[in-house]
This record gives structure tokens, sequence and C-alpha cells, in this order.
């Protein structure tokens, strides 16, 4: 190799490592700097509407994560996704229960871990020690023999309207008799119900599966009456059958939250106990 080769080869080794050099700084600024907003938002299109979800309500749960997340950002001016704007995010739970908290980290924790393996970020942006664990206590035990009977016996009190407890008694007896979860009890209609077979086929089972439950004859009377006397007359067969009339007229199924409050309140009334949700309906038929 002569003088001048030698030269050339030293000049162009040092010109790559200064490339090389110059592309690490770069890119090391460009961690530090955070994750934009902007690109936050189009990722997390994504990874909710992008993808199929082995149920619906982890999808919707999911997405609440991430906009609630993406409200804070917006209301508070961020622009960059860091330690700084992460860790004011999280004082802004401060408030909320402690299983809360962790609840809505680990959903957004999830966002960022898909991003990750997708290899659309470098690096998953929430430190460790920014999660806390969810901590539950041992429940209590689910509905005595006793308690069973107060709840299928349950009379209506004066301050509730026939309607209202017509229905709340219906959709506590279908879970309590059939073992359906929240989700599923909202997407059944009446086309799903077999009544001579005393079956309800279940078409949005978790993770996309159908399959039967017990339409027992208990659940038959309660849900027949529901049908009969709280139902709005103008909803169809293939409609839900647990439907919310809006202000305005029109009907829209019920909602998860207004499912809820009636079993807890109808569950309260009857067994006199407050720590009862629709899931330990589930555990009970179990």
């Amino acid at each position: 190799m002569t003088r001048e080769e030698r030269e050339y080869e030293k000049s162009l080794r040092s010109y790559l490592l200064e490339c090389e050099k110059k592309f690490r700084t770069e890119y090391a600024e460009k961690i530090i700097s955070g994750l934009s907003l902007e690109d936050y938002k189009r990722y997390a299109d994504e990874y909710i509407n992008g993808q199929r979800w082995e149920s619906i309500n982890t999808k919707r749960k999911n997405e609440v994560g991430v906009n609630k997340f993406l409200c804070f950002m917006e209301a508070e001016g961020y622009e960059v996704i860091d330690t700084i704007s992460l860790l004011a995010y999280r004082r802004s739970l401060v408030n909320y229960a402690s299983n809360t908290v962790a609840q809505y980290m680990k959903r957004l924790n999830a966002s960022f871990n898909w991003m990750k393996d997708m290899r659309l970020i470098q690096e998953n942006p929430i430190p460790k020690s920014m999660l806390i664990v969810e901590r539950y206590e041992d429940a209590k035990a689910v509905l005595s023999p006793q308690e069973i009977s107060l709840v299928l016996n349950a009379g209506r009190q004066n301050n509730i309207r026939k309607e209202v407890f017509v229905r709340n008694r219906a959709i506590v007896i279908l879970l309590l008799t059939s073992g359906l979860r929240e989700a599923e009890a909202l997407a059944v209609t009446p086309e799903d119900l077999h009544w001579e077979e005393a079956s309800i086929t279940v078409k949005s089972g978790k993770g996309g599966k159908t399959r039967k439950v017990p339409f027992l004859p208990v659940a038959q009377n309660v849900v027949r009456e529901y049908m009969q006397v709280s139902r709005p007359e103008e909803a169809g067969d293939f409609d839900p059958l647990f439907l919310t009339r809006e202000k305005n007229g029109s009907l829209r199924p019920m909602g998860t939250t207004t499912l809820y409050e009636a079993v807890c309140n109808y569950l309260e009334r009857a067994t006199g106990r407050n720590d009862l949700t629709p899931h330990f309906l589930r555990h009970s038929f179990a």
C-alpha cells in the first residue's frame, strides 16, 4: 500500500468515525427529548383500532386509559412524552384509589409496550418505579343459599317504580342463574333466547367464542315479565334485550355503568350487603 493510499484510508476511517459519533449524538438527543404527542396519537390509534382484541372489554378499558392520558397532555399543553410529563400525569391521579391509579398506569404502559414491540419506539418511557401493583383484600364469601333465596324472592319497595324493579330483577336473576358476564348480558338479544330449549346463545363471549348457557324457568319468568312490562314496545328481536331510553325518546343499549348500579342497588336492598357486584353473581353461579 502506497503512502497516499494509507493516508486516504486513515482519513476515510476518521471521517466514518466522525459520522458515527454525530449519528450517536443526534440519536441520543432524540431519545432524551422524548416521544412527541402527535406521534403517540398516531401510534395509539393503530394500537386501539388496528388489531383484533380478544375481548371488547379489554379494548374499551385500554382505550379509556389512552384517552385519559391524551386529554391530560393536551389540557396541560405538553407536546412531548418524557419523564417530566409522565410524572405530571401520575401526579394528576393522586386523588384516585391506589388500585385505580395502578389500572390507569397499567393501560398506558401496555400501549408503550406494544409500540416498542412494533419497533415504533426504542424504549418504553415509563420507569418501572412509576408503576404500582394492584392490591386487593380477600373477597367475602359469595351469596349463601339464604341470600340467594332473598334475591329470588325480593319484593318491590314503594319508592321504586315497578318498571325499574322488574328490569333490575330480571338482570340480577339472569346473571345469577346463567353465569353471564356483564358485557355478555348487555349483548344478548331476544333472538338469542331459546325458551323451549332453556338456553341462551352467547355470541360475544370472551375471546370471540360462541357458547350456550342455561336459561332456567325462574329466569324465563322474570325476563318474560320484563319484556311485557319494562322493555320498550318498539324494540325488536335483534335489538339488545336491555335498553335505555334517551331524553329525546330514542333507544340505546344499556351501558355497563347502568347495569352495575342496577345490580348493586337490587342486591343491597335484597340482602343488606353493600359489597356485592355483578361479578359476584357469576361466582355464585359457579
